[in-house]
């Protein structure tokens, strides 16, 4: 989320990011780390991979934003293909 508007966000140290949101953005974050807590503390693995797997899917389609502004194409399979991995290979016991 930082990086469509700070293209330093990778450079800046992992524990401060979280402070660097905005309001919306620090919502979005503390649900998603609410639901993957909640996931883990009841060793539920469904949820984590399909935590997972929507984390994944946001990254992409950030990502896919992210090129577009230098004219270039997101590799379309690349989203897929780990979506596929991950259901696959996702550890359920």
């Amino acid at each position: 989320m930082l990086l469509t508007r700070n293209r330093r966000t990778f450079h800046r140290n992992t524990f401060t990011r979280a402070k660097m949101l905005n309001e919306q953005e620090h919502r979005q974050y503390v649900r998603l780390i609410e639901r993957i807590t909640a996931a883990v503390h009841s060793n539920d693995r469904v949820a984590m991979r399909s935590l997972h797997i929507e984390t994944f899917r946001e990254i992409c389609r950030l990502a896919r934003q992210q090129f577009a502004i230098y004219n270039l194409n997101f590799p379309p399979r690349v989203e897929q293909e780990l979506v596929t991995f991950f259901s696959r290979e996702w550890p359920m016991t």
